[in-house]
Formats: C-alpha cells, sequence, structure tokens
C-alpha cells in the first residue's frame, strides 16, 4: 500500500487546461492541477475577505464551527473533478507535496475519520461554493482532506485552502465516481484604496434622459453574493437624489454579471443584486411604483470576458428607463 501511495504521489501536477474545463475557468499559476482533472468551477476576485480555517470545529452555543483566521487580498477559488479511480488521498498529497516544493507551511491540517477534527463534512471549513449537480457535496462526503497553507514573501503572504473529497449519496455515485478538490488561493497584498468614482445625481439624470440608460459605478457587493457594501453608499445616495429631481422618471433597476460560472446562477445573482439596490432605494423614500429590478446575467457585456478588467467592466448595476 506504501507503495502505490508513493507512486501516486509523485504524479506531476500539470498546468494545461482539460477539455470539459468550465469557461473562464484557469489553474492558479503556483498550483497546477492534478494530471487529468478538469475545472468544474471557477471565481476570481481582486480584494475580499477570507476566513481561512486553522484549527478543529468546536461546539460554540450548540453550533458547530471551526476556528478561523480572517485574511484579506485577492481570492482565486478553482474546483477540480479529478480522473476516474483517483482518491482523494492521492490528489491531497499530490498538492501537498507541490505546496512544499513552493515553499509553503502547513497552519493545520484534517481527515474525517479519527479525531483530527473535520467531522463528517466540509462545510465548516470553506465559504460555500456549490457548482450545479454537487451542490450537496459539502455535507454528505466521504473521504475527506483539508488543509490550510501559508507562504511568506516580502511582497505579502499566500494562503491556501485545500479540500479533498468525494461525492457521498449513494444514488449519485455511479454518476460521480470521482474526487473532488477545491483549491482556495488568497494572496495578500496592499488594496488599491483609491478607486472610488461616484457619479452624480446631475449626471444620472442627464444621461437617462439622453440615452435611456446609465451605469452606476461605484456599487459593490460581496463575492457571489447580492449583499451590497457600505462602500457603495455614495452611488446610491445620488440615485435617490436624481430620482427626487426628476419624480416622473420610473426605472428598471438592472443587474449585471461576467460570465464566470453557470449562466443559470449568474441570473440569479444579477436579479438578486438588482433587487437589493431597489430595496435600498425605496427604503430611502424612492417610490416603489418607480422602480423594478431585473437581471441579465452576462447578457450584454461592455468589455471581453476573457481578461479580469474586462470582468469587472461587466459586473455592474445600470439604470434603465421604463
Amino acid at each position: 500500500m506504501r507503495k502505490v501511495v508513493s507512486f501516486l504521489c509523485c504524479m506531476l501536477l500539470m498546468g494545461h487546461a482539460g477539455a470539459a474545463d468550465i469557461k473562464g475557468g484557469k489553474d492558479h499559476p503556483l498550483l497546477g492541477r492534478f494530471v487529468g482533472s478538469e475545472i468544474w468551477g471557477y471565481s476570481f476576485s481582486d480584494y475580499d475577505e477570507y476566513p481561512l480555517s486553522i484549527g478543529p470545529i468546536k461546539e460554540e452555543d450548540g453550533k458547530r464551527k471551526a476556528q478561523v483566521n480572517t485574511i484579506e487580498g485577492k481570492i482565486t477559488r478553482i474546483l477540480y473533478a479529478a480522473p476516474k479511480g483517483k482518491s482523494p488521498l492521492a490528489v491531497y498529497r499530490n498538492y501537498q507535496k507541490k505546496l512544499k516544493s513552493e515553499g509553503f507551511e502547513t497552519l493545520f491540517e484534517c481527515k474525517q475519520k479519527g479525531d483530527s477534527g473535520c467531522g463528517s463534512d466540509l462545510l465548516f471549513y470553506s465559504p460555500s461554493f456549490k457548482p450545479e449537480l454537487i451542490e450537496y457535496a459539502y455535507q454528505y462526503n466521504r473521504d475527506n482532506r483539508y488543509g490550510a497553507f501559508v507562504k511568506k514573501t516580502g511582497k505579502g503572504d499566500v494562503y491556501v485552502s485545500l479540500m479533498a473529497y468525494r461525492y457521498g449519496w449513494d444514488f449519485y455515485r455511479k454518476r460521480f465516481e470521482r474526487a473532488f478538490v477545491q483549491i482556495d488561493v488568497v494572496e495578500t497584498g496592499d488594496l488599491d484604496d483609491d478607486q472610488i468614482e461616484v457619479i452624480s445625481a446631475d449626471d444620472i439624470v442627464s444621461a437617462v434622459g439622453a440615452n435611456g440608460r446609465v451605469a452606476i459605478p461605484g456599487i459593490y457587493f460581496d463575492t457571489d453574493k447580492a449583499a451590497i457594501k457600505p462602500e457603495s453608499q455614495p452611488a446610491l445616495e445620488q440615485i435617490v437624489e436624481a430620482m427626487k429631481r426628476s419624480p416622473e422618471l420610473k426605472v428598471h433597476v438592472v443587474g449585471h454579471t461576467d460570465n464566470t460560472g453557470s449562466f443559470k446562477h449568474n441570473l440569479s445573482l444579477s436579479r438578486a443584486r438588482a433587487k437589493a439596490v431597489r430595496d435600498y432605494l425605496a427604503g430611502k423614500g424612492v417610490a416603489p411604483d418607480r422602480l423594478r429590478a431585473n437581471g441579465v446575467a452576462s447578457l450584454a457585456p461592455v468589455s471581453s470576458n476573457s481578461t479580469e478588467e474586462g470582468r469587472a467592466k461587466n459586473r455592474r448595476v445600470e439604470l434603465v428607463e421604463q
């Protein structure tokens, strides 16, 4: 058995794309991929908060919680489906070896079996990420492996959250006869905090009058969520003022996303974000019958989704005259 494991650990982590990779998905340059794997999920944020699990789950107030160290930085999340016949352990050991070779140190590791703290699922060890078809994989799986790693550099630290597991529902076992691995890479560094751009109420009224629509810069959301960030308030207040100055104006609040992930998910997300903005405006006194929330996912890009800069431009909120 040791010889088999040793042989598997010597497999190379390759950096080329797989034929079945999700659109927009790509390997992280520090880690590559387990040979033959496919990218089933991918997301990227140029700066966000990440709760890295660095200790076993503990019971607090009747709830199970992992010990976390909250860090901030650039976040890349990749979900791989490993080739059939490869165990979570084989995949995990290969990445473990790769991380060590790149100078990473281990902060915490656990597995499902034994008293190492993982428990029966990995849901507590990472913010939720649920691509279609395997949405319950975190709650009903077995052979779990989890590790948190860090690499200290002079330009900012790099953290890695590594989860390897096999889908556990017997009903789906034939459908998912594979191991999965989720890799979150958080690269810390200074935030470019001079990016707040606010459009004025006069400019909003003028643009809608001239073009029938206007994109509103300065509205921000948590990654993959519809929660409006506090720094969005200046832009939102300008919309409120614009609606007051044009009491006859009625608008569609339209949410847009990039094309990362599935269209179905992005459509739901864009609608939820538009609704969040509509609800904010209504809460500030704008009559609800003047606002309609809609989402179009990635159907109306203003830039190419092939670059992060382009994707950032495509993630936006617009006002469109009814």
